[in-house]
């Protein structure tokens, strides 16, 4: 039998295969801007963008969403909520993500004819998601040719944004704090819906990017893209900045814990860059540190076999029922019924009114330590100062953690993903600033947003490719002959484009909501 050699053309990636790019960010934040110079960096690698604003696929359906122009926040307001319409006729949390799809499908073929033809060095950039499922959704159908851009800007550069285009937008004059007020709105909607099943959720979905681009200024916006953009078309003598090195170390450290709610990853850099802690969250044992799996006496909670702090605040929530019940102060309704079935009622009954209520957010009796109150402990243990180092974390600082943070001296804490339990903000306003948001005089610790090449995509952008050739001399990167570095044999994705559209199609039917062009899948 012939053996097929690594040079067989069935072995040989794909020249120019398509990329989806997908935008993610805060209401505020000009993404317009972002798809703009992303365009113009692709056409530097010789490819053509195609963008496609997503919300447009409420016109595919034969329903009215009842969407409005002006004034601008009454056209933002109409939009979200017909995101959470849609989202909730459908029952599908990524439903936007599939519209999508079927968008790409129809540009597709007006470059080539064919649907389920490819488009050469075509890139198709989506704008916008809102949900973490989208995003998952097209990871599944188109794998490592997904990107997700996250833009960040500041939230008090989005307020001021955000208020004086709204301003714009009246006929008529109106107090400057009627504007403000409008604009403080809709920012705080955008982050995060909680009480609606089918809301928008910026806050979770923002940090999934493969990339986050500084949009503070068109400046950053230009630096950032065109890096990522080199980057990822495999100029390989671009290299990890301090903080996309921490932030990798950070999310390796998490990976270590085991605790039951979440995976936590801190790493401590001096100035210099030395790395002095790594840490995660975990139970700590006995003379020093967390157990390890090989650890003789490893007692962590799962080995428990249940989670010692939701244990506790449950039996808080008994002891507040319990005294309501005695004094008298329970409706008629309840006050006969026993202590811990209103305890159960309360968080795993139909209501669950007290299910997100500020006592289940109590933090402080878990037997798992912080992650960076391990890595502050772990530096003192070993005598290593952390004074004036930076501080980089998977998770924003609980207000627990930020005080220690403080007195330890850590001068930069870098964090990837919003914590909504943190009250650091609320508490040390005179010690910490949070994106350059300082509300008193004086020095702060400075709490920042990552930007830069996510952990996801560390390890195949930042590894070595050839950089000399067989004398010596190195092998200049050149844009227009540049190749993306995700390698794909075949595009099958387009056939997963198909069958998904299929499904949904078939879905959308089941639902009774019906499209205006029938076949999403041709």
């Amino acid at each position: 039998m012939a053996e097929i050699s690594e040079t067989s053309e069935f072995l040989t990636p794909l020249k120019g295969q398509e990329l989806v790019f997908g935008l993610v960010g805060p209401i505020g934040a000009d993404l317009k801007l972002v798809a703009e110079v992303l365009s113009q960096e692709l056409a530097n690698v010789r490819y053509v963008a195609k963008r496609i604003k997503i919300t447009d696929c409420f016109e595919s359906f034969e329903h009215d969403f009842r969407l409005v122009r002006r004034p601008l926040e009454a056209y933002y307001k109409s939009y979200i909520d017909a995101g959470n319409e849609l989202r909730k006729i459908t029952q599908r949390q990524d439903i936007l993500a599939l519209m999508s799809i079927a968008a790409i499908r129809r540009a597709r073929s007006e470059i080539t004819g064919d649907r389920k033809v490819p488009a050469s060095r075509t890139a198709y950039i989506l704008h916008q998601f809102k949900r973490p499922e989208e995003i998952s959704a097209l990871r599944r159908v188109y794998g490592p040719c997904f990107v997700q851009i996250s833009a960040h800007c500041p939230r008090r550069l989005r307020e001021l944004s955000l208020t004086d285009k709204i301003s714009e937008s009246y006929s008529h004059e109106r107090r400057g704090d009627y504007y403000q007020a409008k604009a403080v709105e809709l920012i705080v909607r955008d982050d995060a819906e909680e009480e609606i099943t089918c809301g928008q959720r910026v806050r979770e979905t923002f940090p999934l990017a493969d990339v986050v681009i500084n949009a503070s200024s068109p400046e950053t916006v230009r630096q950032t893209c065109r890096r990522f953009i080199e980057a990822f078309f495999g100029n390989s003598f671009i290299t990890p900045t301090l903080d996309e090195y921490g932030v990798y170390l950070a999310r390796s450290a998490a990976l270590r814990s085991a605790d039951l709610s979440r995976q936590v990853g801190v790493v401590i850099a001096n100035e210099g860059g030395d790395v002095v802690a790594a840490s995660c969250n975990e139970v700590p044992k006995a003379f020093g540190g967390a157990y390890w799996p090989e650890d003789t006496f490893d007692l962590r909670d799962f080995k428990l076999g249940y989670d010692p702090s939701t244990k506790v605040k449950r039996q808080i929530l008994s002891d507040v029922f319990r005294r309501l019940k005695d004094g008298g102060w329970l409706s008629d309704g309840h006050c006969n019924k026993d202590v811990s079935a209103l305890v159960e009622e309360s968080l795993d009954g139909k209501s669950g009114l007290m299910h997100d209520s500020s006592i289940m957010d109590i933090l402080e009796f878990g037997r798992v330590v912080h992650a960076e109150m391990h890595a502050l402990s772990t530096a003192a243990r070993n005598g290593i100062p952390v004074k004036g180092a930076t501080l980089f974390t998977t998770t924003f600082p609980c207000h627990i953690c930020a005080r220690h943070i403080v007195a330890a001296g850590i001068k930069r804490v870098v964090y990837v993903e919003p914590y909504a339990k943190s009250l650091a903000g609320e508490l040390y306003p005179d010690s910490i600033e949070i994106e350059g948001d300082s509300r008193v005089a004086g020095p702060k610790v400075s709490f920042e947003q990552f930007k830069g090449i996510g952990s996801q995509r560390f390890y195949s952008i930042f590894q070595k490719r050839q950089r000399k050739d067989r004398r010596g001399n190195v092998i200049a990167w050149s844009a227009p002959s540049a190749e993306a570095i995700p390698e794909l044999l075949v595009a099958a994705y387009v056939n997963i484009e198909s069958a998904v559209l299929k499904s949904l199609s078939e879905h959308l039917a089941q639902v009774n909501l019906k499209l205006r062009t029938p076949d999403l899948a041709a």
